[in-house]
């Protein structure tokens, strides 16, 4: 598989590949490729069909170069950055890791998502929370995470602003949606 992948890596990008030549260099299941073919975001593919046909059932093929745009902008740093591009949902519905420490009276402050491996003490938060010491994992839904006191503000503000910029999207999804509204109304 791997040599295969390779190969396909070396194509132009004007290269036509059919569906399972595409799901392998993704790395997915070619029922996954069919089924991002119905989705708006999925990578962009190529299917022949002749004029005046009844039926489009000819087979599909992508270009490399549009399997690999859609890998490159599918390709995250870490967890965060996932739940920023899904969208509000992922803030307020999905609890995730996070590193905590233990205050006083069953309180505690928020150090850093736990999930977010390239955090520079990352690999020291984890080792005292395996060691049983002051830092354990909390699962929490991440809106709820933004909006407790922190230890540090820097960490904060990072996390804190990948929950506004989802607020953002989705309050800008609700405008137009409201615009469209408004003008399918108005007809």
């Amino acid at each position: 598989m791997a040599e295969a992948r390779s190969k396909l890596s070396a194509l132009d990008d004007d290269t036509l590949v059919s569906e399972e030549l595409a799901s392998i260099f993704l790395h997915v299941s070619q029922k996954v490729m069919k089924n991002l073919r119905t989705e708006e975001d999925g990578p962009e593919f190529f299917k022949p069909i002749a004029e005046g046909a009844k039926k489009a059932n000819q087979a599909v093929s992508y270009t490399m170069g549009s399997l690999r745009r859609w890998k490159q902008k599918h390709t995250y740093k870490n967890n965060l950055d996932v739940a920023v591009r899904a969208g509000i949902k992922a803030w307020v519905v999905e609890p995730r890791p996070f590193f905590v420490k233990d205050e006083h009276r069953g309180m505690f402050s928020v150090l850093a998502p736990a999930d977010d491996v390239f955090d520079d003490d990352w690999g020291d938060r984890l080792a005292t929370a395996i060691e049983g010491g002051d830092v354990k994992v909390e699962w929490i839904v991440p809106a709820e995470a933004a909006a407790i006191r922190w230890s540090d503000l820097a960490t904060h503000q990072r996390f804190a602003n990948g929950f506004l910029e989802a607020m953002d999207a989705e309050r800008r999804r609700v405008t137009v949606a409201l615009g469209a509204t408004d003008l399918a109304s108005s007809i």
